[in-house]
């Protein structure tokens, strides 16, 4: 949902200040445990909607390009040398410089986010030696959408920086990923200083119980009824994303507002957070201290999708309530997944026995 929003590029104003729809997510469960199939299945809901958005896209550089091989006076042009590069919708994770070119070219159309994906995020943490600069630019890029300008010697690698851009992160691992007592503390460190107030994290490492199967027939009808259901699922709410982003994009609307009740139950929620995370225990309790303290932003970004997803532009108390409910729901873990990290060696070798 929050990928889908922010694909319109219309920010919430807060306090005076432009606040871009997006998120960063990370998704820790035990290998088997279905993530893969979870996400294909929720991008197939939005297939119909991403194929407006491109088609906008297209549209647009068609027209620009026309605009400007017309105002052109250079000779031996053509109009195909003034279409714009096109970024996909969708990444994986590459480095600081591929991300920000990528985001540059983006920034040149009205409509359209990138959302980078990593389905094991652990593995290529481990072995990509430049994925802590790109981390440190999704987590500056996450707040306001702004990343300044990288003054460096080589002016043939200037970074530009960018402003208002709409950047989503999905990444998931498994569990067992996880057993490299070196990996988990730089995890822990790239948690404490950048993600742990910015991302909300869900893990799991209790694997589920499978139920034995005792009757062929009975396994094969209820697996062919969950595959049924979810087919329908898809093409119901693929077929209500597609003709609400329509509706979306014949809207003039520029900014999506708060109202007073649903501002005054976020004031709430915010001071609500800052007394549960002084409450907790520095030392023990560091990354949790920190993603509780700013679960309200969460939420406040959150709120504005949910607003988009019933077709409006006000954000009211029911979807602040909605956007708690779900930022609550989705974090619940996290002293759990702070306390895994935490673990000596020792301790990692007795969950073994």
């Amino acid at each position: 949902l929050m990928v889908f929003a922010s694909h319109f590029r219309i920010p919430i104003k807060h306090n005076i200040q432009n606040i871009p729809i997006n998120s960063i997510t990370f998704l820790f469960n035990y290998s088997g445990s279905g993530k893969d199939t979870t996400i294909n299945m929720i991008k197939k809901i939005f297939e119909k909607s991403n194929d407006i958005i491109q088609e906008k896209r297209f549209i647009f550089n068609e027209i620009q390009a026309q605009a400007a091989y017309e105002l052109s006076t250079a000779k031996n042009k053509t109009i195909n040398d003034f279409y714009i590069t096109t970024p996909p919708l969708e990444i994986g994770i590459s480095t600081q410089e591929g991300l920000l070119s990528c985001l540059e070219d983006n920034s040149q159309f009205p409509y359209g986010s990138i959302n980078i994906v990593s389905n094991e995020f652990m593995a290529e943490y481990a072995r990509n030696v430049n994925i802590q600069n790109m981390m440190s630019s999704i987590a500056e890029l996450y707040d306001l959408g702004n990343k300044n300008t990288k003054m460096i010697k080589d002016k043939s690698n200037q970074l530009n920086g960018v402003n208002s851009v709409a950047l989503s992160c999905l990444f998931t691992s498994s569990f067992s990923s996880m057993e490299d007592i070196q990996l988990r503390n730089r995890l822990y460190g790239e948690f404490k200083s950048r993600f742990s107030r910015r991302s909300s994290i869900t893990f799991n490492n209790i694997k589920k119980q499978e139920k034995a199967i005792t009757n062929l027939d009975e396994w094969l009808n209820d697996t062919l009824d969950k595959r049924n259901k979810n087919n329908e699922v898809i093409s119901k709410y693929g077929l209500y994303f597609k003709e609400l982003a329509k509706n979306i994009l014949a809207s003039t609307e520029k900014e999506i507002v708060i109202n007073q009740e649903a501002e005054r139950i976020l004031y709430v929620y915010r001071k609500y957070c800052e007394t549960m995370s002084e409450s907790m225990d520095e030392l023990t309790n560091e990354l949790s201290r920190l993603n509780i303290m700013n679960r309200w932003f969460k939420v406040l970004k959150l709120s504005g999708a949910l607003a988009l997803f019933n077709n409006k532009f006000v954000i009211d108390e029911n979807e602040v309530i909605e956007a708690i409910n779900i930022t609550e729901i989705i974090n619940d873990n996290i002293q759990v997944f702070e306390n895994e990290l935490s673990k000596n060696e020792y301790e990692i070798l007795i969950d073994y026995f």
